[in-house]
């Protein structure tokens, strides 16, 4: 009985403890359709003293990695900072270009741009490590709002949790959730680590984030195959937080468009469900180096193995099928609970007339 009621107990603490950090096994962990307007119109500034807009300038359409911290801090600050240090090195070139860090000081009044600057050149951030500071007030606004926040010393107390002696006086400005918040914009994908995570994995989060390679910019994107004509929408096989997703799950397409499933992490292959409703209604399109596709089961098979990128099918949608006009599918390896679906609709006149 009091086994059972440590474990009730604990369950209860952690539920409350995601409530309240924000911690969620879902890739889009931060929000869901986050848009320009959803995050904090604050700006901040940089260690070379330049003004920049949070989300203009630093997030949109880019892979970032977001840090509090402030420069006097001993603890967590420290290892976290010479985590990222790791993961500058690995990330090489790509710094700077394909992905940026930014550490934002908790400890605006004192972390000046001077300061922060000589932090920086003290631990070799590069180019696409910048460091920010700013208002007190904004600086709060935007962790909360992006779910960075610590737990305050009253409310560990009301969850029966720990509190070490040196936070009974800390300012609460300077306390911090440990965390860090990975993600790109442009296809909402979000996801939390903390900051003490081997480096390595750090960088498997950032692997994570990379778009499919058939579209730019965001699932919305269009992107032209090799005749320049038609749509391509892209579907990828995903492992997170060792859970198999779809990215997307679901999509919208019309007449005339081709829909792609590829591998993005882990072993999969894709199954039509309703394949004797829509078969007569797509094109099997042939992508080289994709894996087989059975035109009789609607299915791969079974893959032996498969690689990151790796085309499972691509269909063209020829006609639109019987109602509710939807392609359903699921994933072999996964089963059923890794569903999704494309909704069709018909070609509008001016796109049946460019096809």
């Amino acid at each position: 009985m009091i086994t059972e009621f440590r474990t009730a107990w604990s369950i209860l603490i952690l539920f409350v403890l995601s409530i309240f950090l924000g911690i969620s096994n879902s890739t889009n962990s931060f929000a869901e359709n986050k848009k320009a307007e959803d995050f904090p119109a604050v700006k901040l500034k940089t260690q070379d003293d330049k003004v920049v807009r949070f989300y203009e300038d630093l997030i949109k359409d880019k892979i970032v990695i977001i840090d509090f911290m402030y420069t006097q801090c001993k603890g967590i600050c420290e290892t976290g900072t010479a985590n990222l240090v790791q993961v500058q090195k690995a990330l090489g070139d790509h710094l700077g270009r394909d992905v940026f860090i930014y550490s934002i000081t908790l400890d605006p009044e004192h972390d000046t741009p001077e300061v922060l600057k000589a932090y920086a050149e003290k631990h070799g951030a590069r180019p696409g490590w910048t460091f920010l500071t700013g208002n007190a007030e904004d600086i709060t606004t935007l962790r909360n709002k992006l779910g960075l926040s610590s737990l305050n010393p009253d409310l560990r107390r009301k969850l029966g949790l720990a509190i070490k002696a040196s936070n009974l006086d800390a300012d609460p400005q300077k306390q911090h959730s440990g965390m860090v918040l990975i993600g790109y914009d442009a296809f909402n994908k979000w996801e939390k680590v903390s900051i003490t995570s081997r480096p390595d994995h750090i960088l498997e989060v950032i692997e994570r984030m990379k778009p499919p390679l058939a579209i730019p910019k965001s699932f919305a994107a269009l992107a032209l195959t090799s005749e320049g004509s038609a749509t391509v929408k892209t579907i990828e096989g995903q492992i997170i937080n060792r859970k198999p997703i779809w990215q997307p799950k679901a999509i919208s397409a019309s007449v005339g468009d081709e829909v792609e499933w590829k591998v993005g992490s882990g072993p999969h292959g894709v199954r039509i469900t309703n394949w004797a409703a829509v078969k007569d209604h797509v094109e099997v399109e042939t992508v080289p180096d994709q894996l087989p596709f059975n035109t009789t089961t609607g299915q791969n098979p079974l893959p032996g193995s498969s690689t990151a990128g790796q085309v499972l099918l691509r269909l063209k949608i020829k006609s639109l099928p019987p109602a509710p006009a939807e392609i359903t599918f699921h994933c072999i390896v996964h089963g059923p609970p890794m569903n999704g679906k494309v909704s069709v609709a018909a070609a509008s006149a001016g796109a049946s007339e460019q096809r």
